[in-house]
C-alpha cells in the first residue's frame, strides 16, 4: 500500500511539474504575442533546448507562436539543418517555412517602385504682372463708353486702339456712330467712308453712310449705299425697306419735277401767245359776211335751225379758226364754210389791234 501511495505521489508530482512548465511556456509565448514581436532564430533554438517540457510539446507551442507572430529570419538549408539537429519537428519547420520572408525579385521590386504614385509636388505659384493694355482692351473699353454715352472717353480709347491697328474698320465705324449721335453729319460721313474703304464688306457702315447722306439731303447718293448694304446683308430689313422707300421718294420727286417742267413750258408757251379778247357776236366787225348754202338733202328733209360758229381772228382780222358749237349738226359744215369765206376788220383795244374771238349765228329756215 505504501508503495502504491508513493507511486501516486510521484505521478501527481510529475504532472504538476509538467503543468507548471507548460503554463510557463504558454505564458511566455502569450506575453510575447501580446507584445507583437516576431520570433528570432535564437528564440526558437532556446525554446527547443529548454528542459522544461517534452520536445513534441515544445514544437507545438513554438509552431503556434511562429504562425501567430512570424519570424525575423529567412529559412535557409543551413538553418533548417540546425533546427532539425536541435529537435525541430516537421510541423515547426513547415510553420517557419511559411512565415519565412520571401526573397524579393529585383525586377518585380523595381517595377513596384516605379508603379508607386509619385508624390505630387505643387508647382510654385508665380505671380506675374498683368499684361499691358492692348488693342482688345482699349477697343472693349471704348464700346462700353459708347453704350454709356460717354463719347469723349470713347474717342480717347479709340485713338489708343488705333495705335495698335491703324486701319481697323471698326474703329472708323465707331467714330462715325459717335459723330452721328452728336449730329455732326459731315464728320460722320467721313468716318463711315473710311470704314468702308478699310472693309468693303462692312454692310452696317454702308447703311450708316446712306443714312447720313439722306440727312444731308443727298437722297440720290444715299440710295446706292442702302442697296449695297442690302446686298451684303440680305436679311437686314432696315436696308431693304430704306431701298424701297428711297426709290419711291425719288420716283415721286422725278414725277413732281416733270410736272413742274411741264407747267413751266405751258406758261412759257402762253407767254408767247397773244392774249385772246372775246368780243361776242362778230356781225358788227364783218366787212363781208358770207351766207351759207342750205344743203339740198337737209333742206328736203326739212332740217332747220340756227348754227353758232366760233371764229378766231388775228391782229389783222384774218380768220384763224371757225368751229360750229351749236345747232343741228347736219348743218354745221355749211355754216363753218360760210364763216371761213367771211372777212372782218381788226379788233382793237386801247387803240391797238388784238387777237380776238367771237361768234356768228347762221339761221337755216324754210
Amino acid at each position: 500500500m505504501n508503495r502504491s501511495l508513493k507511486q501516486n505521489r510521484t505521478v501527481r508530482l510529475t504532472v504538476a511539474i509538467f503543468a507548471t512548465i507548460l503554463i510557463s511556456m504558454v505564458g511566455l509565448v502569450a506575453t510575447a504575442a501580446a507584445q507583437g514581436k516576431e520570433l528570432s532564430l535564437a528564440d526558437i533554438l532556446i525554446g527547443l533546448r529548454s528542459k522544461k517540457a517534452v520536445i513534441d510539446e515544445k514544437n507545438k507551442i513554438l509552431a503556434d507562436a511562429v504562425k501567430q507572430r512570424g519570424i525575423t529570419f529567412e529559412l535557409t538549408p543551413e538553418i533548417e539543418k540546425e533546427l532539425g539537429t536541435t529537435g525541430a519537428r516537421p510541423e515547426l519547420i513547415s510553420a517557419i517555412r511559411e512565415r519565412s520572408p520571401k526573397k524579393k525579385d529585383p525586377v518585380t521590386e523595381v517595377a513596384a517602385k516605379l508603379s508607386e504614385p509619385k508624390p505630387v509636388v505643387p508647382e510654385p505659384v508665380v505671380k506675374t504682372a498683368p499684361p499691358p493694355p492692348d488693342f482688345a482692351f482699349y477697343r472693349d473699353r471704348a464700346s462700353k463708353s459708347i453704350k454709356a454715352n460717354d463719347f469723349d472717353a470713347a474717342l480717347i480709347d479709340l485713338d489708343k486702339a488705333a495705335q495698335f491697328k491703324p486701319t481697323e474698320s471698326s474703329l472708323f465705324a465707331d467714330r462715325g456712330i459717335i459723330h452721328l449721335r452728336r449730329e455732326q453729319n459731315e464728320a460722320a460721313l467721313e468716318q463711315f467712308s473710311k470704314a468702308i474703304e478699310a472693309d468693303p464688306k462692312d454692310a452696317q457702315s454702308f447703311f450708316n453712310r446712306g443714312m447720313v447722306k439722306e440727312r444731308l439731303g443727298k437722297t440720290s447718293e444715299a440710295l446706292p449705299d442702302y442697296e449695297k448694304a442690302s446686298e451684303l446683308n440680305s436679311g437686314d430689313e432696315a436696308s431693304s425697306s430704306s431701298v424701297a422707300r428711297l426709290k419711291k421718294s425719288l420716283a415721286d420727286a422725278a414725277a413732281a419735277e416733270a410736272a413742274k417742267a411741264e407747267a413751266a413750258r405751258i406758261a412759257a408757251e402762253r407767254a408767247k401767245t397773244p392774249l385772246v379778247i372775246s368780243v361776242g357776236p362778230l356781225n358788227a366787225y364783218a366787212t363781208r359776211l358770207t351766207m351759207p348754202v342750205y344743203p339740198a338733202y337737209e333742206k328736203r328733209m326739212r332740217v332747220q335751225g340756227t348754227v353758232t360758229v366760233m371764229i378766231g381772228l388775228d391782229t389783222n382780222g384774218n380768220i384763224t379758226s371757225a368751229k360750229a358749237i351749236g345747232g343741228p349738226k347736219q348743218l354745221w359744215n355749211a355754216a363753218e364754210t360760210a364763216a371761213k369765206f367771211s372777212k372782218f376788220k381788226p379788233i382793237e383795244r386801247d387803240g391797238k389791234p388784238v387777237v380776238a374771238s367771237g361768234s356768228i349765228a347762221y339761221k337755216f329756215s324754210l
